[in-house]
């Protein structure tokens, strides 16, 4: 029987377990600035200023707080609020700006890596829709004034152009007008003798009392609703419909959504280097958090649990520990003192990280904390490496007693996880024994002693799941669905890409993205099929060998299992049928290829409507709805195609006693097809049975229901079942009546409780 084995395998291929439960897919979102809560001196550009600032530094200071609204008292549209307290004649209120770097904070999501510094804004028209409350436009012989706003820089020199300006009226109060004003070497204005408007790097618009209101004071609130910089080939549009951060979720949600994964974080950082949102005392103590660190929480929570989106809040990274410098009045880095005794920390503890997690910590939008980013960088003590001189480092005992002191705090005070993003694979076990209950990593393979695919988790002995939160996407040798099929194949909690917005040298998920894309599993509307027949009439049945059609359903290279025993998973590949009780069972693999599947279905399913769902070990998976029916009878051909010769045996009896069993077909070399060998019925004393090779009838064990056309001739079966030394097979036996001799070429079929087969043939002589 083994020539018939093979043949019905070929047949299905034509046509280590891994867990197959949904991997965690996620991003790094760096956003707009490195540390995007709170404020310093350069201004505030956290989370909910949408990347806009107003000026702090000058003495253009009469606007203050920016941020986006919902919904704008005048018009009811969502706008950037800009909160206003301006006096004339008051060198300091007398006039404000509020600008962006478009640069940085490009509205499109998750826009492509850019190597661009500046922006050529030469011929340009920029255009905003400004909305004006009662009492801003100022005495009608002496209107207050906007003007658009320009800075380009030239090497470290930054020069600034002001647009004329457009004097209000009121007529503008309480709706909105429209400006605009076009960018060129002579266009006119107040600017810098360099000014060059095609080297621009920040852009926005000023408001001025005028001179000449003596005494004249304006508190209030005014509403950009759009702001518009008409680039090619596409206008930048900055509208504030959405958050910022509500595009870039979205963005990384559908990717994640087109690979069927409903599993999704993001990865955000928040106090990084300690350059803002947290406020030093005069000893550089910490004292406690800004203003607007909770307002910028709150807006990224707030995007993340109405996009369906995770966070992993990043508290510090690495640079926390580096060396300090000053940057314009702020200090970078230099806080390795705060943390490296137990006072410290308890400092830190009081009041950085636990008004952080008394106010989320039963926020469901938080998938876990992450303490520090790469501690390792930062650490002395730890085999094999040596921090690098920018860094006054912690000794490992110092860094666990800082990470198992925040992993305290965690569990104490919220519900979610608690985690440090170690940054190799093989410094993560340093971290246990702490409390942590999530281990993460990071891989680059730049690090060429970090092999891939990973250890897996099982090798790690590690008490909690590990996530692999940085995997790059550019300057890399592995595609992202790569390190998707990685992490599932070696047990990790899902992967996070590296990363949304940032323009490093590692970092291109628009390319990630389409990778991802070309790889998703799609299954043909018709695309179920018995196996056996390759009748596509999406019913399948317990226990039966049955065939998936499509693209991308598998990795590259096609895969056979031993069809005695097949796996539940084949190269990554898995396929579950959920039945009409809501219980999804595992199928059996036989054979997997990127257009082709070949399974066993599941030995108990519950009669009804089914859903199908292929899942890959890089994390993609498709569906698509079955009908479970007690059978589907299909009968094998000798060439896989459902039709022609039929893939069968018949046996010789004589006296009660098998003389021999043989092939009813041939195949031909080169590929060119099978033929029926004529049966000979042989001298009156023999009789013969025929055995037909099908799957999907083993359910029904009542003979009766069983008829075996030959021809024009109805035949009762001698025996029905399954074979025992391939999993789905089923066979059928009929005993042949004489009076089929010389019949020639016939048609043969199956019918199981009325379903009817596909049609087959054998010749006789």
């Amino acid at each position: 029987m083994l020539p018939v084995l093979c043949l019905i395998l070929l047949a299905a291929s034509r046509a280590a377990h891994a867990d197959s439960s949904p991997v965690i897919f996620g991003a790094n979102l760096p956003f707009f600035y490195y540390g995007d809560t709170g404020c310093n001196v350069w201004g505030c550009r956290g989370y909910s200023t949408e990347g806009w600032v107003s000026e702090t530094r000058g003495t253009a200071k009469c606007l203050g707080d920016v941020g986006r609204v919902a919904s704008s008292p005048i018009t009811g549209r969502p706008a950037l609020e800009i909160n206003a307290n301006c006096a004339s004649g008051d060198p300091l209120l007398a006039s404000g700006e509020v600008y962006t770097e478009p640069l940085v904070t490009q509205p499109a999501a998750c826009p492509r890596r850019s190597s661009a510094t500046v922006l050529n804004l030469d011929g340009v028209t920029a255009r905003a829709r400004l909305c004006v409350p009662a009492g801003a436009s100022g005495p009608v012989a002496t209107p207050h004034m906007f003007r658009f706003l320009f800075k380009s820089r030239t090497g470290d020199e930054f020069l600034t152009l002001l647009s004329e300006p457009v004097l209000m009226n009121p007529t503008w109060e309480g709706r909105c007008t429209d400006i605009s004003y076009e960018l060129s070497r002579t266009s006119p204005g107040e600017r810098a003798a360099r000014f060059d408007p095609s080297r621009v790097v920040l852009a926005g618009i000023r408001f001025q009392m005028n001179p000449s209101a003596a005494g004249a004071r304006f508190q209030g609130r005014f509403y950009l609703e759009r702001f518009t910089l008409e680039t090619r080939p596409a206008p930048t549009v900055f509208d504030f419909d959405l958050t910022q951060l509500e595009r870039d979720f979205r963005a990384i949600r559908e990717i994640a959504r087109g690979l069927g994964l409903p599993r999704v974080v993001v990865r955000v950082f928040t106090f990084t280097d300690g350059r803002t949102g947290i406020v030093y005392g005069r000893d550089g103590t910490i004292t406690g958090l800004d203003g607007r660190v909770f307002l910028d929480f709150d807006a990224l929570v707030s995007a993340a649990h109405s996009t369906g989106v995770g966070l992993i809040p990043v508290i510090l990274d690495h640079t926390w520990f580096r060396r300090a410098q000053t940057v314009v009045g702020v200090q970078l880095g230099g806080r390795t003192g705060l943390l490296r005794n137990r006072t410290g920390i308890e400092n830190f503890r009081d009041h950085v990280l636990h008004p952080i997690l008394a106010r989320y910590g039963s926020h469901p939008a938080i998938y876990a904390w992450d303490l520090v980013n790469e501690p390792e960088l930062a650490t002395s003590g730890i085999g094999g490496f040596t921090p690098d001189r920018a860094y006054e480092p912690l000794t490992l005992a110092e860094m666990r007693e800082f990470i198992r002191a925040g992993a305290d705090s965690i569990n104490r005070l919220t519900f979610q996880r608690g985690t440090v993003g170690s940054g190799r694979p093989s410094w993560v076990t340093q971290w246990r024994g702490l409390g942590l209950t999530l281990y993460s990593m990071h891989y680059y393979d730049t690090e060429r002693r970090e092999v891939f695919p990973w250890r897996p988790v099982r090798e790690l002995q590690l008490d909690q799941p590990v996530l692999v939160t940085e995997v790059p996407t550019r300057n890399t040798r592995y595609r992202a669905g790569d390190y998707l099929r990685a992490a599932r194949l070696g047990g990790y909690e899902g992967v996070c890409l590296w990363s949304c917005r940032s323009q490093d040298e590692f970092a291109d998920l628009p390319t990630a993205a389409g990778d991802l894309a070309s790889r998703v599993p799609v299954i043909e509307p018709r695309g179920v099929a018995n196996a056996a027949s390759l009748v596509d009439s999406a019913a399948v049945s317990p226990d039966g060998i049955f065939r998936l059609t499509g693209s991308s359903l598998a990795p590259d290279d096609n895969r056979a299992a031993a069809p005695a025993a097949p796996p539940v998973s084949l190269d990554g590949v898995s396929i579950s049928i959920r039945d009409a009780t809501g219980l999804a069972r595992p199928a059996r693999m036989l054979f997997v290829s990127p257009e082709q599947i070949s399974f066993v279905t599941p030995g108990r399913l519950a009669p009804g409507s089914g859903r199908l769902t292929v899942s890959r070990a890089d994390g993609a998976s498709a569906s698509i709805d079955v009908s479970i029916v007690p059978v589907v009878p299909g009968l094998f051909s000798a060439d896989g195609e459902g039709r022609g010769a039929a893939a069968a045996a018949v046996t010789r009896m004589r006296g009660g006693r098998t003389l021999s069993t043989t092939d009813t077909y041939r195949c031909l070399s080169g590929g060119r097809g099978c033929q029926n060998l004529p049966i000979d019925f042989g001298p009156e004393g023999d009789s013969l049975v025929l055995t037909l090779f099908g799957t999907g009838f083993r359910q029904q064990t009542n003979l009766a229901a069983f008829t075996v056309r030959v021809g024009q001739l109805a035949l009762p079966a001698s025996f029905a079942g399954p074979r025992e030394d391939f999993a789905g097979l089923d066979h059928v036996d009929a005993v042949l009546p004489r009076s089929l001799a010389g019949g020639g070429v016939v048609n043969v079929s199956l019918s199981v409780d009325g379903a009817v087969s596909n049609t087959v043939t054998v010749q006789f002589r």
